[in-house]
Protein backbone atom coordinates (compact mmCIF):
# COMPACT_ATOMS: atom_id res chain seq x y z
CA UNK A 1 0.00 0.00 0.00
CA UNK A 2 0.86 3.36 -1.13
CA UNK A 3 0.44 4.69 2.81
CA UNK A 4 3.74 7.50 2.19
CA UNK A 5 1.66 10.19 2.69
CA UNK A 6 0.00 11.16 6.27
CA UNK A 7 -2.57 13.78 5.59
CA UNK A 8 -2.33 16.73 7.71
CA UNK A 9 -1.33 20.61 8.01
CA UNK A 10 -3.28 22.26 4.93
CA UNK A 11 -5.52 20.76 2.96
CA UNK A 12 -6.95 22.78 -0.05
CA UNK A 13 -9.84 21.03 -1.81
CA UNK A 14 -9.69 22.91 -4.68
CA UNK A 15 -12.36 24.59 -7.29
CA UNK A 16 -12.87 23.58 -11.01
CA UNK A 17 -12.44 26.49 -13.31
CA UNK A 18 -15.03 26.75 -16.25
CA UNK A 19 -14.59 28.53 -19.24
CA UNK A 20 -16.62 31.25 -19.59
CA UNK A 21 -19.69 29.54 -21.20
CA UNK A 22 -19.29 27.21 -18.75
CA UNK A 23 -19.26 23.99 -21.02
CA UNK A 24 -15.74 23.04 -20.29
CA UNK A 25 -12.93 22.77 -17.82
CA UNK A 26 -10.50 25.91 -18.15
CA UNK A 27 -7.59 23.55 -17.80
CA UNK A 28 -5.10 26.39 -18.07
CA UNK A 29 -6.62 28.38 -15.69
CA UNK A 30 -6.60 25.00 -13.48
CA UNK A 31 -2.51 25.21 -14.29
CA UNK A 32 -2.47 28.33 -12.65
CA UNK A 33 -4.63 27.54 -10.01
CA UNK A 34 -2.37 24.42 -8.39
CA UNK A 35 0.54 26.94 -8.75
CA UNK A 36 -1.10 29.32 -6.69
CA UNK A 37 -2.52 27.07 -4.41
CA UNK A 38 1.37 25.14 -3.32
CA UNK A 39 3.50 28.47 -4.27
CA UNK A 40 1.23 30.93 -2.82
CA UNK A 41 -0.81 29.91 -0.59
CA UNK A 42 1.54 26.94 1.04
CA UNK A 43 -1.19 23.79 0.36
CA UNK A 44 0.19 20.84 2.13
CA UNK A 45 -2.27 19.40 -0.21
CA UNK A 46 -4.82 19.26 -2.69
CA UNK A 47 -7.81 17.58 -3.07
CA UNK A 48 -9.27 17.76 -7.24
CA UNK A 49 -13.36 16.99 -7.68
CA UNK A 50 -14.30 17.15 -3.81
CA UNK A 51 -17.41 19.27 -3.02
CA UNK A 52 -15.12 23.06 -2.99
CA UNK A 53 -14.88 21.12 -7.06
CA UNK A 54 -18.36 21.18 -7.95
CA UNK A 55 -18.04 17.20 -8.40
CA UNK A 56 -21.18 16.92 -8.83
CA UNK A 57 -21.74 18.93 -11.96
CA UNK A 58 -18.27 17.18 -13.80
CA UNK A 59 -19.26 14.23 -16.15
CA UNK A 60 -17.13 11.39 -15.67
CA UNK A 61 -14.64 12.29 -18.44
CA UNK A 62 -14.29 15.56 -17.30
CA UNK A 63 -13.27 14.34 -13.60
CA UNK A 64 -10.53 11.57 -15.22
CA UNK A 65 -9.32 15.02 -17.06
CA UNK A 66 -9.05 17.16 -13.79
CA UNK A 67 -7.69 14.10 -11.57
CA UNK A 68 -5.22 13.79 -14.81
CA UNK A 69 -4.25 17.18 -14.86
CA UNK A 70 -3.97 17.90 -11.31
CA UNK A 71 -1.48 14.81 -10.92
CA UNK A 72 0.54 15.92 -13.68
CA UNK A 73 0.78 19.72 -12.88
CA UNK A 74 1.50 19.01 -9.12
CA UNK A 75 4.16 16.85 -10.10
CA UNK A 76 4.81 15.48 -6.78
CA UNK A 77 5.64 19.01 -4.85
CA UNK A 78 2.31 18.13 -3.07
CA UNK A 79 0.24 15.09 -2.45
CA UNK A 80 -3.16 14.66 -4.69
CA UNK A 81 -5.75 13.05 -3.11
CA UNK A 82 -8.85 12.81 -5.42
CA UNK A 83 -12.53 13.39 -4.14
CA UNK A 84 -13.61 10.00 -5.92
CA UNK A 85 -16.33 9.40 -3.86
CA UNK A 86 -19.86 9.23 -4.42
CA UNK A 87 -23.79 7.49 -3.74
CA UNK A 88 -23.17 5.18 -6.76
CA UNK A 89 -20.50 2.64 -5.54
CA UNK A 90 -19.26 1.10 -9.47
CA UNK A 91 -18.91 5.06 -10.14
CA UNK A 92 -16.97 5.72 -7.24
CA UNK A 93 -14.81 2.23 -7.92
CA UNK A 94 -14.03 3.21 -11.34
CA UNK A 95 -12.63 6.69 -10.11
CA UNK A 96 -11.24 5.12 -7.88
CA UNK A 97 -9.00 2.97 -10.08
CA UNK A 98 -8.66 5.86 -12.52
CA UNK A 99 -7.25 7.96 -9.99
CA UNK A 100 -4.58 4.85 -9.12
CA UNK A 101 -3.09 4.19 -12.17
CA UNK A 102 -2.66 7.79 -13.52
CA UNK A 103 -0.79 8.05 -10.38
CA UNK A 104 -2.72 10.13 -7.62
CA UNK A 105 -1.50 9.84 -4.15
CA UNK A 106 -5.02 8.95 -2.20
CA UNK A 107 -8.73 9.58 -2.38
CA UNK A 108 -11.20 11.27 -0.42
CA UNK A 109 -14.24 9.49 0.10
CA UNK A 110 -17.48 10.90 0.76
CA UNK A 111 -20.28 8.59 2.97
CA UNK A 112 -22.47 8.31 0.19
CA UNK A 113 -25.16 11.03 0.21
CA UNK A 114 -29.01 11.22 -0.79
CA UNK A 115 -29.56 7.45 0.01
CA UNK A 116 -29.27 7.55 3.37
CA UNK A 117 -27.79 4.19 4.19
CA UNK A 118 -27.67 2.63 7.66
CA UNK A 119 -24.10 2.46 9.36
CA UNK A 120 -23.70 -0.92 8.19
CA UNK A 121 -24.25 -0.36 4.86
CA UNK A 122 -21.59 2.76 5.24
CA UNK A 123 -18.92 0.34 6.35
CA UNK A 124 -19.82 -2.26 3.72
CA UNK A 125 -19.37 1.21 0.87
CA UNK A 126 -16.06 1.97 2.32
CA UNK A 127 -14.72 -1.55 2.75
CA UNK A 128 -15.49 -2.53 -0.93
CA UNK A 129 -13.68 0.77 -2.16
CA UNK A 130 -10.96 0.05 -0.36
CA UNK A 131 -10.94 -3.54 -1.68
CA UNK A 132 -10.14 -2.25 -4.95
CA UNK A 133 -7.56 0.06 -4.74
CA UNK A 134 -4.18 0.34 -2.63
CA UNK A 135 -4.01 4.50 -2.38
CA UNK A 136 -4.76 5.42 1.01
CA UNK A 137 -8.02 6.76 1.67
CA UNK A 138 -9.56 9.63 3.75
CA UNK A 139 -13.32 9.37 4.90
CA UNK A 140 -15.44 12.41 4.63
CA UNK A 141 -18.22 12.72 7.18
CA UNK A 142 -20.58 15.63 6.17
CA UNK A 143 -23.97 14.80 7.61
CA UNK A 144 -24.91 18.31 6.44
CA UNK A 145 -24.79 17.41 2.44
CA UNK A 146 -25.02 13.95 2.91
CA UNK A 147 -28.52 13.43 5.41
CA UNK A 148 -26.78 11.09 7.09
CA UNK A 149 -24.07 10.81 10.13
CA UNK A 150 -21.14 8.16 10.40
CA UNK A 151 -21.34 7.18 13.67
CA UNK A 152 -18.12 7.64 15.99
CA UNK A 153 -18.26 3.59 16.24
CA UNK A 154 -18.09 2.82 12.66
CA UNK A 155 -15.52 5.64 12.15
CA UNK A 156 -13.77 3.51 14.58
CA UNK A 157 -14.68 0.81 12.24
CA UNK A 158 -13.68 1.55 8.59
CA UNK A 159 -10.73 3.20 10.24
CA UNK A 160 -9.39 -0.24 10.83
CA UNK A 161 -9.42 -1.17 7.29
CA UNK A 162 -5.53 -1.37 6.39
CA UNK A 163 -5.73 1.65 3.87
CA UNK A 164 -7.94 3.96 5.83
CA UNK A 165 -5.57 6.80 7.37
CA UNK A 166 -7.64 9.94 8.34
CA UNK A 167 -10.99 11.52 8.07
CA UNK A 168 -12.22 14.66 7.22
CA UNK A 169 -14.65 15.58 10.13
CA UNK A 170 -17.37 18.23 8.93
CA UNK A 171 -20.31 17.08 11.82
CA UNK A 172 -19.29 20.70 13.24
CA UNK A 173 -20.10 19.44 16.56
CA UNK A 174 -17.27 20.11 19.01
CA UNK A 175 -18.79 17.69 21.82
CA UNK A 176 -18.81 14.55 18.55
CA UNK A 177 -15.60 15.69 17.46
CA UNK A 178 -13.98 15.64 21.12
CA UNK A 179 -15.08 12.44 21.78
CA UNK A 180 -14.42 10.94 18.36
CA UNK A 181 -10.87 12.02 18.27
CA UNK A 182 -10.70 10.66 21.82
CA UNK A 183 -11.25 7.34 21.01
CA UNK A 184 -9.61 7.57 17.53
CA UNK A 185 -6.45 8.07 19.61
CA UNK A 186 -7.21 5.74 22.37
CA UNK A 187 -8.45 2.65 20.47
CA UNK A 188 -6.63 2.58 17.10
CA UNK A 189 -3.35 1.18 16.75
CA UNK A 190 -2.38 3.13 13.98
CA UNK A 191 -2.00 6.57 13.06
CA UNK A 192 -4.99 8.13 11.91
CA UNK A 193 -5.50 12.01 10.49
CA UNK A 194 -8.12 13.89 12.05
CA UNK A 195 -8.54 16.94 9.87
CA UNK A 196 -11.61 19.48 10.16
CA UNK A 197 -13.26 20.52 7.21
CA UNK A 198 -14.68 23.30 9.11
CA UNK A 199 -12.49 26.18 8.31
CA UNK A 200 -13.25 28.11 12.07
CA UNK A 201 -12.92 25.23 13.77
CA UNK A 202 -9.19 24.61 13.10
CA UNK A 203 -7.47 25.85 15.72
CA UNK A 204 -10.33 23.88 18.14
CA UNK A 205 -8.84 21.11 16.03
CA UNK A 206 -5.38 21.18 16.92
CA UNK A 207 -6.02 21.79 20.88
CA UNK A 208 -8.28 18.07 21.01
CA UNK A 209 -5.50 16.41 18.88
CA UNK A 210 -6.25 16.72 15.64
CA UNK A 211 -4.01 17.04 12.83
CA UNK A 212 -4.91 20.26 10.80
CA UNK A 213 -7.46 20.76 7.93
CA UNK A 214 -8.90 20.69 4.29
CA UNK A 215 -9.87 24.17 4.12
CA UNK A 216 -11.69 25.47 1.06
CA UNK A 217 -10.50 29.12 2.26
CA UNK A 218 -7.34 28.29 1.83
CA UNK A 219 -7.51 29.97 -1.48
CA UNK A 220 -7.29 33.30 0.07
CA UNK A 221 -6.02 32.74 3.42
CA UNK A 222 -3.64 29.60 3.12
CA UNK A 223 -1.00 30.95 4.20
CA UNK A 224 -2.57 32.72 7.29
CA UNK A 225 -3.83 29.12 8.56
CA UNK A 226 -0.44 27.49 7.66
CA UNK A 227 1.15 30.01 10.29
CA UNK A 228 -1.62 28.95 12.53
CA UNK A 229 -0.84 25.12 12.13
CA UNK A 230 2.87 26.25 12.21
CA UNK A 231 2.54 28.62 15.37
CA UNK A 232 0.47 25.86 17.57
CA UNK A 233 3.11 23.08 16.50
CA UNK A 234 5.67 25.57 17.80
CA UNK A 235 4.00 25.79 20.91
CA UNK A 236 2.56 29.22 20.49
CA UNK A 237 -0.94 28.75 21.17
CA UNK A 238 -1.63 32.10 21.85
CA UNK A 239 -0.11 33.55 18.37
CA UNK A 240 -2.07 30.45 16.61
CA UNK A 241 -5.27 31.48 18.46
CA UNK A 242 -4.72 35.14 17.52
CA UNK A 243 -4.71 34.25 13.85
CA UNK A 244 -7.87 31.98 13.73
CA UNK A 245 -9.34 34.99 15.79
CA UNK A 246 -8.26 37.33 12.55
CA UNK A 247 -9.43 35.11 9.97
CA UNK A 248 -12.69 33.89 11.26
CA UNK A 249 -15.07 36.79 10.10
CA UNK A 250 -13.29 36.50 6.32
CA UNK A 251 -14.02 32.37 6.48
CA UNK A 252 -18.02 32.86 7.41
CA UNK A 253 -18.15 35.15 4.58
CA UNK A 254 -17.10 32.70 2.22
CA UNK A 255 -20.50 30.34 3.46
CA UNK A 256 -22.98 33.14 3.31
CA UNK A 257 -23.84 31.39 -0.20
CA UNK A 258 -23.27 27.58 -1.30
CA UNK A 259 -19.58 26.49 -1.42
CA UNK A 260 -17.37 27.37 -3.92
CA UNK A 261 -19.17 30.42 -5.23
CA UNK A 262 -17.42 33.12 -2.80
CA UNK A 263 -14.48 31.15 -3.02
CA UNK A 264 -14.55 31.67 -6.90
CA UNK A 265 -15.76 35.47 -6.77
CA UNK A 266 -12.79 36.36 -4.17
CA UNK A 267 -10.42 35.01 -6.34
CA UNK A 268 -11.55 37.43 -9.06
CA UNK A 269 -11.95 39.75 -6.26
CA UNK A 270 -8.15 39.46 -5.34
CA UNK A 271 -7.96 39.95 -9.75
CA UNK A 272 -6.12 36.50 -9.97
CA UNK A 273 -8.68 35.41 -12.90
CA UNK A 274 -8.21 31.88 -11.59
CA UNK A 275 -12.19 31.68 -10.11
CA UNK A 276 -15.18 32.28 -12.71
CA UNK A 277 -18.81 31.31 -12.88
CA UNK A 278 -20.34 28.10 -10.95
CA UNK A 279 -22.64 25.41 -12.63
CA UNK A 280 -26.05 25.32 -11.99
CA UNK A 281 -27.68 24.36 -9.72
CA UNK A 282 -25.45 26.97 -8.36
CA UNK A 283 -25.31 30.50 -8.80
CA UNK A 284 -22.58 33.12 -8.68
CA UNK A 285 -23.12 35.31 -5.16
CA UNK A 286 -25.04 38.61 -5.43
CA UNK A 287 -24.02 41.81 -4.85
CA UNK A 288 -24.12 42.05 -1.42
CA UNK A 289 -21.96 39.22 -0.23
CA UNK A 290 -19.44 40.32 -3.00
CA UNK A 291 -19.01 43.64 -1.37
CA UNK A 292 -19.26 42.19 2.12
CA UNK A 293 -16.09 39.40 0.70
CA UNK A 294 -14.32 42.31 -0.22
CA UNK A 295 -14.69 44.45 2.60
CA UNK A 296 -13.17 40.90 4.46
CA UNK A 297 -10.07 40.35 2.29
CA UNK A 298 -9.33 44.28 2.52
CA UNK A 299 -7.73 43.22 5.91
CA UNK A 300 -5.58 41.04 4.08
CA UNK A 301 -4.67 42.06 0.70
CA UNK A 302 -4.45 45.12 -0.89
CA UNK A 303 -6.53 45.75 -4.64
Amino acid sequence: MNNTHKLEGLVIPCITPFTDDLSKVDFEKFDKLVDYLIEEQCADAIIPIGTTGESTSLSHLEKELVIERAVKRANKRVPIFVGAGGANLDETISLTKYAENIGADGLLIVVPYYIRPDQEGIYQFFKAVAQHTNLPIMIYNIPSRTAVNMSIDTIIKVANIDNVIGIKDCFNDITNTSEMIRICRNELKKEFSILTGEDTNIFINLCLGGNGAVAATGHVVGKKIKEMINKYKAGDIIGARKIQFDICTLQKSMFKAPNPAPIKAALDILGLNLGGKVRLPLVDINDDIKELIKSELRKFYDF
